[in-house]
């Protein structure tokens, strides 16, 4: 015979309730705590069935607890949304704590009860990084398939791996390009964060759709909002009598990739979060949402979680954002595919310049052993300078920037030996790395140098930094 569940004894419920992984606590519709789980407080540290009989808000006040995005009642926000609201809490072990506030009403539309969930999005963290493991390891045969069915699909040609460790990120790109769940980027600037996120999407079945690139940095603060989400007629002095559609729109049914993410304002932070959560876009000026349909990728160079601890970047953006993550190597960590990229770039300027340049051996070993702190953006540039600028078929070390040659640094170098246009690009590409390290963001660093930010991008790809 099954048994239903209301055969089950309310003793032998409320025993598997105390052992399931996720924290319980229901509230009645005045806001008291009425009844709790043993796996809340296995979860967070904090017994709250000491607060059974006693007002949520007594809960609220507990020193214990710290509500990292929230400032109200948790009780409150999900009675006034009428639907279920989320939060990350902090508790004495320190963990992160994913809360979700679900009120439940009667069939006559009449407030009964709230009820809380939890769970530890630390150890749902760590279930992630075993997934991640799990898809590099897969059957060696479904890898190659994939990673040539992938690589035929991409038509730019812009890739090159021959690392392992890069033909397995790019096989884990690919795998992931198949869903529809936000993909961080990270690595540092020249990595080829642009070119992965655009294979995700020729590879996936969004490729037909558009994909839009959105470079933060280089779009002034003033101009987020309206950038992004677009605007209504007459939004704001200036607006066009027509109106606009913003970035978020143009990537309806497409991808839509955030560059430089970090440097997104804070309060344009919240309004992409909405974004996110609601699957809805509304213009600035606008009293109407509308339903989107994105995918996800951002990319930065910059450290998210220093930033969150700054209060310079809101947490649970970042948790919406970063739900799969993957980490570019730097160049100098894959040194087998520099000779693949040297070759490609120099096929690339022969053919785009109309000639047939080769590189002597002793530039090739020289270009093989810098460092190359710039990454492939600047062995790209420094390649297309070397077939542009060398005079002979045969390209010799000479023509080679100075810090390459002397395999570090050569700033000082190039200010005392080179023409007057040389030398105002080298104290300028200077000048633009001491900014930015001595900024917080982009558009500091830009406001420093007394340029706009749109400015700085344009320099920034045309020195490599």
């Amino acid at each position: 015979m099954t048994l239903g569940i209301e055969d089950i004894p309310i003793k032998m419920l409320t025993h598997i309730l105390d052992n399931v992984g996720v924290g319980i606590v229901i509230d009645n519709a005045a806001g008291e705590v009425i009844w709790a789980n043993e796996a809340h407080a296995r979860i967070t540290g904090v017994d709250v069935r000491k607060y059974i009989g006693r007002s949520v808000w007594e809960v609220r006040n507990d020193p214990d607890i710290e509500y990292i995005s929230l400032t109200g009642s948790l009780f409150e926000a999900a009675v006034r949304a009428g639907k279920s609201v989320h939060n990350v809490l902090k508790y004495k072990t320190a963990d992160r704590i994913i809360n979700t506030t679900t009120p439940i009403y009667a069939e006559n539309g009449v407030l009964e009860y709230v009820v809380c969930t939890l769970i530890n999005f630390s150890q749902a963290n760590e279930v992630q990084q075993v997934l991640a493991s799990a898809f590099a390891k897969i059957d060696a045969l479904e890898g190659r398939l994939a990673e040539m069915q992938s690589f035929r699909k991409n038509s730019r040609g812009d890739i090159v791996v021959e690392d392992e460790e890069m033909r397995k990120l790019y096989r884990m790109a690919f795998k992931l390009s198949q869903s529809t769940i936000p993909i961080m980027l990270l690595g540092e600037t020249g990595v080829g964060k642009d070119v992965l996120a655009k294979y995700i999407h020729e590879v996936s079945d969004r490729k037909e759709m558009p994909f839009v690139h959105v470079n933060m940095g280089a779009i002034p603060t003033e101009l987020f909002e309206s950038e992004l989400f677009g605007y209504e007629a007459g939004a704001f002095t200036g607006a066009s009598k027509k109106g606009r559609p913003g970035l978020i729109w143009l990537a309806n049914g497409g991808t839509l990739f955030l560059d430089e993410v970090g440097e997104i304002p804070l309060n344009v932070q919240t309004k992409l979060l909405q974004v996110i959560q609601e699957k809805t876009v509304r213009r600035v000026g606008g009293l109407t949402e509308a339903p989107i349909d994105i995918k996800i990728i951002s990319a930065t160079n910059r450290s998210l979680e220093e930033m969150i601890e700054r209060g310079e970047f809101r947490l649970d953006l970042f948790y919406r954002l970063n739900v799969a993550e993957l980490r570019l190597p730097p160049l100098r960590e894959r040194p087998n595919d520099v000779p693949m990229l040297i070759q490609t770039f120099l096929k690339r300027y022969n053919e785009r310049y109309h000639c047939e340049k080769t590189l002597s051996p002793e530039t090739l070993q020289q270009l093989l052993q810098y460092s190359w702190p710039g990454n492939i953006r600047e062995l790209r540039h420094t390649i297309e300078s070397l077939v542009v600028l060398s005079s002979d078929a045969v390209i010799e070390p000479q023509y080679l920037p100075a810090e390459i040659r002397s395999g570090r640094a050569g700033e000082e170098t190039r200010l005392r030996h080179g023409s007057l246009k040389a030398t105002l690009e080298g104290m300028e590409r200077q000048l633009i790395k001491e900014a930015i390290s001595n900024s917080r963001t982009l558009a500091a660093a830009a406001a420093s140098l007394d340029i706009d930010a749109s400015t700085l991008a344009k320099k920034r790809k045309k020195y490599g930094i």
